[in-house]
């Protein structure tokens, strides 16, 4: 399966919106984040491609998923707090400019804004609104379990 999400994820980071997130991350990513840099955001989307080909999903699925990863921490370019918000914004004007349906704009720019770390009554989580968004979450924070 390994294997499996190498070539998947070779196969997303050739589709020009993604290319283009990860392009900017490595060019404007200011110089003192050191932990949502380019090779967490290729990690985050590795993973993710790995937990969607485990449970099967189809490839439209994933490659929503991969935009998401692909654009959950590009708002630190931007700014520190209330990056996904412009995380999800940047996703949504490429899609746009990819020509998506609204649907999955939003579904990915959902997915974007529920990776924001929020105090609930069990304490500091992220709160997926769609099982999709799971996977991003799951993928976002798995590498503290592999460290």
């Amino acid at each position: 399966m390994l294997k499996e999400a190498d070539q998947k994820l070779r196969e997303v980071l050739r589709l020009p919106l993604i290319a283009d997130s990860i392009n900017t991350i490595k060019s404007q990513l200011p110089n003192n984040i050191r932990f949502h840099t380019v090779e967490h955001t290729l990690d985050v989307m590795r993973e993710a491609i790995l937990f969607a080909l485990t449970d099967g999903l189809t490839d439209q699925e994933i490659e929503m998923l991969s935009i998401a990863a692909a654009y959950h921490d590009i708002g630190y370019i931007e700014q520190i707090r209330g990056n996904e918000e412009v995380g999800a914004r940047m996703a949504a004007e490429a899609m746009r400019a990819a020509v998506y349906d609204e649907e999955k704009i939003q579904t990915v720019a959902s997915m974007i804004e529920d990776t924001e770390v929020r105090f609930t009554e069990r304490g500091l989580e992220q709160v997926s609104r769609s099982v999709l968004g799971g996977y991003l979450l799951d993928a976002d924070l798995g590498n503290f379990g592999r460290v």
